[in-house]
């Protein structure tokens, strides 16, 4: 078994890897995002609306939660409920992410960078080429990706855990 050092994990954002980005036409040093950056980018993209239901859940006696499920359910069609998503915000999170991760992805030692920096960047699509390779060597897979992989892990056998 190998053991992580504190020091370990906390410079591995130090590994930088040289990557070409079409939109520059050369190539750039990138960092790896950590797992906090990646967290903060991911709920910071996914804040676009708000769900909100006219529905009275509540009922006379004790039901299950199945029970109640299904009757909410029944008063929703018959109430509506309201979905309000603002897709100009969405777009706008959804840039704003890719600043930010473009900006983890080239600050250095010598030189932070800050998603209004990444917004002035020409030519267009530039943002979004560096944040994609930044994310690729941060080495963050799909989630189909994740799902075909763990058809490969070996079954566990019942009463056999450690």
């Amino acid at each position: 078994m190998v053991l992580l050092t504190r020091s370990e994990i906390i410079n591995g954002k130090a590994e930088r890897k040289d990557v070409y980005i079409k939109a520059l036409k050369k190539e750039i040093s990138l960092r790896p995002l950590t797992d906090g950056e990646y967290n903060h980018i991911q709920a910071v993209e996914k804040d676009i609306g708000k769900i909100k239901a006219n529905v009275d859940m509540t009922r006379d006696g004790d039901i299950s939660l199945d029970e109640a499920r299904k009757d909410a359910e029944q008063k929703m069609r018959r109430r509506g409920a309201e979905l309000n998503l603002d897709l100009k915000k969405q777009e706008e999170k959804k840039f704003y992410a890719q600043c930010l991760t473009a900006a983890h992805g080239l600050s250095n030692d010598q030189e932070t960078f800050t998603p209004d920096d990444m917004r002035m960047m020409r030519p267009v699509g530039a943002v979004q080429e560096i944040a994609e390779a930044v994310v690729r060597i941060s080495k963050l897979e799909e989630p189909e990706n994740l799902a075909e992989d763990t058809k490969n892990f070996p079954e566990v056998e019942p009463g056999l855990s450690d």
